[in-house]
């Protein structure tokens, strides 16, 4: 299967020895098992489909000072909540988990609100 855009929005990460995150918003083509891996193991990478839908503007990508904003903090706490669903479903299912089901939406987090840990 061909590669699949990832999109990153945590600290700085090494996948392999080719690629390097460390900007919000950085598109990564990883296989299916190297997106795995990089899920399963910490990695803060989603399927650019997921982080995309969250609707992070092009001024919150590219300006710290737009990232202080209540807006900008809400759009990374779901990005987080979905991630951690996703690595869930990794870890349980495997390279399937990146393939939803048609109908099936793609890597929500659960419904549960998340803990403020401020």
């Amino acid at each position: 299967m061909a590669d699949k855009a990832y999109k990153f929005f945590g600290v700085k990460c090494t996948v392999g020895s080719v690629v390097t995150l460390k900007k919000l918003g950085q598109t990564a083509m990883l296989s299916d098992q190297l997106a795995c891996d990089v899920i399963s193991g910490g990695g803060a990478i989603l399927p650019a489909e997921t982080f995309d839908g969250l609707g992070f503007t092009k001024d919150e990508i590219n300006s710290r000072h737009a990232r202080r904003t209540e807006t900008f903090l809400s759009k990374l706490r779901e990005a987080s909540l979905a991630l951690i669903a996703l690595r869930k479903d990794v870890r349980e299912r495997g390279v399937s988990a990146l393939h939803p089901k048609p109908g099936q939406p793609a890597n929500k987090a659960d419904s549960k609100p998340a803990k403020d840990y401020r």
